[in-house]
């Protein structure tokens, strides 16, 4: 599968940053090798459980933290955010991403 060279893709792909270091992460376990940028793709756009199953391991490595936040209604609602090693992780990936697609600022 060609990727198509396309700005508005590669920022589709980190509107969710945790979402897209949770599947890379899961992918190298998994298969012992990184995705290429087609396969992360295919994937996101497939797999959502990606989420669940490797939460626990990115909380024990440090890369993510979940908070829980009081909401007006009432209930708590739990909220995943980057630690600082997850930010650093996200802004490899993305820089490592952007050079393979050879996506310039501005296009």
């Amino acid at each position: 599968m060609k990727v198509e060279k396309n700005k508005d893709k590669i920022d589709k792909l980190f509107s969710t940053p945790q979402k897209l270091i949770i599947l890379i992460g899961a992918w190298k376990e998994e298969k012992g090798d990184w995705p290429s940028v087609s396969e992360i793709y295919n994937e996101l756009n497939r797999n959502t459980h990606v989420w669940y199953n490797w939460q626990n391991f990115l909380i024990e490595n440090g890369i993510i933290e979940i908070k829980e936040v009081k909401t007006q209604k009432g209930p708590v609602k739990k909220t995943i955010i980057l630690t600082q090693k997850g930010q650093i992780l996200y802004n490899i990936i993305n820089e490592c991403l952007r050079k393979s697609l050879h996506i310039e600022e501005g296009v």
